[in-house]
């Protein structure tokens, strides 16, 4: 009988999230190693950048991959969640890695017994299996969600990173900052170099507490260097934003860099001062060289992603207030305050923060066919009155009727992205 891949994750990922309370994931640890001894335990091999945080974590890990496969490395990079198809979650060398090539190791996983394991585990093995099989000189490993209990957080890294913390996933990762600032801070390991992003005061406190306990070296974006945009152009019909980057004395230079908003910026200049670290003995001209040459070609599926510049058409997965924050600043500089807004969000989210950045629209769609967009779409329309709501058909009705008539940004949820996608495209406009 063939083994249907894509049934099994999916099922997975259909099961409610029951093994989040502590003791069952410690063992769910310890489980994903005695698994990955038949792939020769490749979570224990060098070469690792492991990447925690609320907000960049995706971006700082395709900085890193990207400039390491410029410097010449073969690279595994392993992301979360997808936005159209889970290839996406593993890049080797820039490229998803096709089911065909990870169809025989997902089976072989599903063979040797995966019983209490959860979906996000069962692709963290995929991953270290995958490095092992393609052989890649670097993992670029980023955690799920927290980081102390985290699938990924069985391996031993040749570097920590942890981009800005928000308030998230409270009702696992606890009530306050500092609470989900110690999960976080779970994966720094003893020696092991910490290089940190700007992050509030009572979510620093913690991190550097955590560093000291463990003996590792901490070094913190901030104190070593900053950012800023200066503006936005347009190059081969491709739009890129120009920042300043200052690191130490040594370099301050204005580059383009394909990605956009200011906290994408600082989570280039992250990466940076880590690889700078790594690779101590290598020229500050090959490095920066490779460094720049990642800013102006790494990109993200629903990361600010313009997918039509005639009126401009965006999608972006934000769904905190600082994320919104970030895309709406991003959008309103290059599309101004006469868009509309295709809005969707889980229950679990605060859309409550995030609706004071409703304003910069002229037009506002709610959709997604839950509960709870329904029942919250009353509270908007209060607020603003030219917002509607719609069903996901609806909505993509919607906006193709008027994608050539003004500026959209969809945003609120990856997984939302996937269907509004093709709503958007030029080829499906009338």
């Amino acid at each position: 009988m063939n083994f249907d891949t894509i049934s099994w994750l999916n099922d997975l990922a259909a099961r409610p999230q029951k093994n989040t309370h502590e003791s069952i994931r410690i063992q769910n640890l310890q489980q994903l190693h005695i698994l990955l001894e038949h792939f020769g335990s490749p979570e224990k091999d060098k070469n690792i950048l492991h990447i925690a945080g609320s907000k960049g974590k995706g971006s700082t890990a395709a900085f890193l991959a990207g400039t390491l496969q410029a410097l010449g490395y073969s690279v595994l990079l392993f992301t979360s969640p997808h936005v159209f198809d889970i290839s996406e979650r593993f890049l080797l060398n820039g490229k998803p890695v096709s089911e065909e090539k990870w169809h025989p190791l997902l089976k072989r996983i599903h063979d040797i017994g995966t019983e209490n394991l959860g979906y996000f585990d069962i692709l963290t093995a995929l991953a270290f299996a995958m490095r092992q099989e393609s052989d890649a000189h670097y993992l670029v490993l980023e955690t799920g969600m927290g980081g102390r209990l985290d699938a990924t957080n069985i391996c031993r890294p040749e570097a920590v990173i942890l981009t800005e913390i928000e308030l998230e996933h409270t009702q696992i990762l606890g009530p306050t900052l500092a609470h989900i600032a110690r999960e976080k801070a779970g994966i720094m390991k003893p020696d092991i170099p910490v290089f940190c992003a700007a992050q509030a005061p009572e979510a620093l406190k913690i991190l550097q507490e955590q560093a000291m306990e463990k003996h590792a070296p901490f070094f913190y974006l901030p104190a070593y260097g900053q950012t800023r945009i200066i503006g936005y152009e347009q190059q081969n019909h491709r739009w890129y934003q120009r920042g300043q980057f200052c690191l130490g004395e040594e370099y301050c230079h204005e580059l383009p860099m394909k990605m956009m908003g200011y906290k994408q910026a600082g989570n280039a200049l992250l990466t940076l001062l880590c690889l700078r670290h790594i690779f101590d003995k290598t020229s500050w001209f090959i490095l920066e060289q490779a460094w720049t040459h990642s800013l102006y070609h790494s990109s993200l599926p629903g990361r600010f992603e313009i997918i039509g510049t005639k009126p401009l058409r965006v999608l972006d997965g934000c769904h905190t207030p600082q994320s919104m924050e970030q895309t709406v600043q991003t959008w309103t500089a290059l599309a101004g305050t006469q868009g509309l807004l295709i809005f969707t969000c889980r229950a679990d989210k605060n859309i409550t923060g995030m609706m004071p950045y409703f304003k910069n629209f002229a037009q506002i769609v709610l959709t997604g066919d839950t509960e709870y967009m329904r029942e919250i779409a009353p509270k908007v329309q209060n607020q603003f009155p030219q917002s509607i709501y719609l069903c996901e058909e609806e909505a993509c009705l919607y906006a193709q009727k008027y994608a050539k008539q003004m500026p959209i940004l969809a945003a609120g949820s990856f997984y939302s992205l996937a269907a509004m996608k093709p709503c958007l495209q030029e080829d499906r406009q009338g």
